[in-house]
């Protein structure tokens, strides 16, 4: 842009305010009115709506004079945060509505001039800047509202937390996270990520479908024995007969775009997956072998078959070679593995007295699970530690998890 004699600088978010990692960097451009142009993504026309459904703590802009408070910081602090320089200066304001805070802190014995504000990454807290000491309070300015914040302090060469987590809400009133522990309540979780919107979309192309058998070698004529009322089905569907079936299948409504991720039969008295040769309506969209009729019994959660038109009968099976008695069914929409992953290890933790504690493991025996005892006001994080990375921090509101 400058070797084109288009005035442009770069703006940078150090962390999201709402997910787990990562940052994102854009050009800006300066007009003839000095406004400034930001265009979030290259597809995206200059001064387009900035990211009007992410939640943002901090945007820096590098600049080409030193900033006079970074340059104070730089020459005096204990503790340099990574990646700010003294060519940072503070945009937050041009993005988002912001607010200086005063937190209040559990001492005032600091052996650095400054503290610090960190947004949380999974387990981890990530340092987005810094701030000041003064009457028992932390000082930061030009906060963005809707973020989980917590104050930290650089002590005996590390960052440790100088204050409960807090919620900085959009009318800029701070509301500490401090569990009580003596007030505990059940709660039931059902995801360990909030689920983005193409998530639910895929996920929702499942609602409608059945689960259908028959002996007639036509194929035909079949028998329905469960209908996918909601996404509150359990893990393993109950197929209340007695009669052995040859040919099972997923029928999908119309319109559905079939997605499904994996189709599974088992047989009474067995923890195997039964096999068989697979039989379906149509072909594969868009010839993509990324989404075969193999995906939907691979056993991997992260793979799917992808009806190749949305239009038609819609439907995908297996023919066991002889008639079974199947006594349940598994049924797993296209989604992003992020819900309740049967067979998975997971544990449920609080932040509380400085560290995160734990509330207890289990293994998951249906799409959701149960833990008791926890804390109410709490932070909340859930970790699968048999497979996967993205994990967000919550609270408990409403009977829902609320996710930040």
């Amino acid at each position: 842009m400058r070797a084109h004699g288009i005035p442009a600088v770069i703006d940078y978010i150090p962390q999201w305010g709402h997910r787990s990692s990562g940052n994102h960097r854009w050009i800006v451009l300066l007009n003839n009115n000095r406004n400034h142009l930001p265009i979030p993504h290259i597809h995206q026309d200059p001064g387009d709506v900035f990211f009007p459904m992410h939640v943002i703590p901090k945007i820096y802009r590098n600049v080409y004079a030193p900033v006079p408070e970074r340059s104070r910081y730089m020459q005096t602090a204990g503790y340099i945060f990574n990646p700010l320089t003294r060519f940072h200066k503070d945009v937050t304001a041009e993005y988002v509505p912001v607010t200086d805070i005063s937190v209040p802190v559990q001492t005032t014995q600091v052996s650095d001039p400054y503290v610090y504000i960190a947004c949380s990454s999974r387990d981890k807290w990530n340092v987005i800047d810094f701030g000041v000491l003064k009457n028992g309070a932390a000082h930061f300015r030009q906060m963005g509202k809707g973020v989980i914040y917590m104050v930290m302090e650089y002590k005996d060469e590390k960052l440790t937390p100088l204050s409960d987590p807090f919620i900085l809400n959009n009318q800029g009133e701070i509301n500490f996270l401090t569990p009580d522990t003596t007030s505990l309540r059940e709660i039931v979780l059902r995801r360990k990520f909030p689920k983005a919107h193409h998530t639910a979309h895929m996920e929702s192309r499942l609602l409608g479908g059945r689960v259908e058998a028959t002996n007639d070698p036509t194929l035909t004529e079949w028998e329905t024995f469960y209908e996918i009322e909601d996404d509150q089905y359990p893990d393993l569907i109950p197929i209340n007969t007695t009669k052995k079936y040859r040919y099972w299948r997923f029928h999908g409504r119309k319109w559905a775009f079939l997605n499904i991720a994996e189709f599974q039969l088992f047989q009474k008295g067995k923890d195997e997956r039964l096999t068989g040769k697979i039989i379906a309506s149509q072909g594969i969209y868009n010839d993509d072998p990324n989404h075969d009729y193999p995906k939907a019994f691979d056993g991997d959660w992260l793979t799917n078959y992808h009806a190749a038109d949305n239009n038609l009968d819609s439907w995908i099976g297996l023919d066991l070679g002889l008639p079974v008695e199947v006594e349940a069914v598994r049924c797993v929409p296209r989604s992003d593995d992020n819900g309740i992953h049967f067979g998975d290890n997971y544990e449920l933790v609080y932040w509380g007295a400085g560290q995160w504690n734990s509330l207890g493991s289990q293994v998951a025996r249906e799409r959701f699970l149960i833990f008791k005892d926890v804390p109410e006001n709490a932070l909340l994080l859930l970790k699968n530690h048999t497979r996967g990375v993205e994990e967000r921090i919550f609270t408990w509101e409403d009977g829902v998890q609320k996710w930040w």
